[in-house]
């Protein structure tokens, strides 16, 4: 097995990911506006990573992503809304939780995910300020 962290034992990234496979069944059960977005390399992390069902031209994701740090296990939680204009990609993101423990989002999923999809909601096109260049070439 191929490990992609240095602090995360293989026992402690398997155990992990049996955790994190049924967060994601339970988030995607009680959420309807979510969809798992997947990659390939996904399998060698302990991220979750959902797609916000939006209407064009806004894209959303909501992520739980591991932070790979010594004896603690903690994950990073986010929310981002962004579209594409002109090869720019205007954006706002914000963080629901930078160290927090899988037990607590485990127990607290519903909230957090609530939290994230009231931020998300709330933001407009003229919040999305921020802005990275974007080639078309990368869209295609």
């Amino acid at each position: 097995m191929y490990m992609s962290y240095k602090y995360c034992t293989e026992a402690e990234f398997l155990n992990l990911k049996k955790r994190l496979n049924l967060l994601k069944r339970n988030i995607l059960a009680k959420f309807q506006s979510m969809q798992e977005l997947k990659r390939e390399e996904d399998n060698d992390y302990l991220n979750l990573i959902f797609k916000i069902k939006d209407p064009k031209p806004f894209v959303g994701t909501f992520s739980i992503i591991y932070k790979d740090v010594p004896e603690q296990t903690l994950f990073h939680i986010g929310v981002l809304k962004y579209y594409d204009l002109n090869d720019k990609r205007h954006f706002k993101g914000s963080s629901i939780g930078n160290d927090t423990g899988l037990d607590f989002i485990e127990k607290n999923y519903e909230a957090i995910v609530d939290k994230a999809m009231s931020l998300y909601e709330s933001w407009e096109k003229e919040d999305l300020t921020e802005y990275l260049e974007i080639s078309e070439r990368k869209h295609r």
